[in-house]
């Protein structure tokens, strides 16, 4: 099953496409206002596979919240502001999972509706260590 760790560290690494590692974090902060023309067109959708159920994903978001809002799960301080959006991408058996948050009010929210935009700038990113649970 897919259940993320609650060891997990959010790592910065010097890499040449962070997108080609198997798990990795992006930190953005959004530049201006967003308007329909600016979003970025969805143009597919997750098919979970039947081994990861709606219990694990829930579980996944509880687990990532309460990390990042108890624990400072980076490796080094990041300036972290209001808006800051940060999406956390997971490879399990070949599928992706990626969860979005919005820093707001000194926390970290899921962030149900997050569009990519041109305008973000990546003011961080890397790579996540020790990312699921071992299972036996």
């Amino acid at each position: 099953m897919c259940t993320v760790s609650d060891k997990l560290k959010l790592c910065t690494c010097k890499t040449e496409n962070v997108e080609q590692l198997k798990n990795y974090w992006i930190l953005k902060r959004p530049i201006g206002k967003r308007s329909k023309q600016n979003k970025e067109i969805e143009y597919g959708v997750y098919i979970l596979p039947a081994d990861v159920s709606m219990y694990y994903i829930r579980q996944n978001w509880t687990v990532l919240l309460n990390l990042l809002n108890d624990e400072y799960c980076f490796d080094v301080k990041l300036p972290v502001v209001e808006n800051d959006i940060l999406e956390l991408h997971f490879t399990f058996k070949d599928t992706t999972f990626s969860y979005e948050f919005k820093y707001k009010k000194k926390k970290w929210r899921v962030l149900d509706d997050y569009q990519h935009c041109a305008t973000d700038n990546n003011i961080g990113n890397g790579k996540i260590t020790n990312p699921f649970l071992s299972i036996k």
